[in-house]
């Protein structure tokens, strides 16, 4: 990932992210489901039935671009 890329992802993240806290999905990062109070992801991901934790993206810096959630509702677009 380019310095200028990483830079501009950085700039768009919000606070805090979320993802799994066990599994292999565990290095997926989500965006936050705005109407959840708990830690669930933005995308379909959010009817599995795992749990999930808050993250700052700043703990990922330089692993952010392959780490995304890229489902609509996350880093993939809007929801269809």
């Amino acid at each position: 990932m380019t310095d200028v890329f990483a830079e501009r992802i950085e700039r768009q993240l919000p606070e805090l992210l979320v993802r799994a806290r066990v599994g292999r999905s565990r290095k997926r990062l989500h965006r936050r489901d705005p109407e959840s109070d708990e830690p669930r992801p933005a995308c379909k991901h959010a009817q599995e039935d795992r749990e999930y934790a808050f993250v700052s993206p700043a703990v990922y810096r330089g692993f952010l671009d392959e780490r995304l959630c890229r489902n609509p509702g996350c880093f993939g677009g809007e929801q269809p």
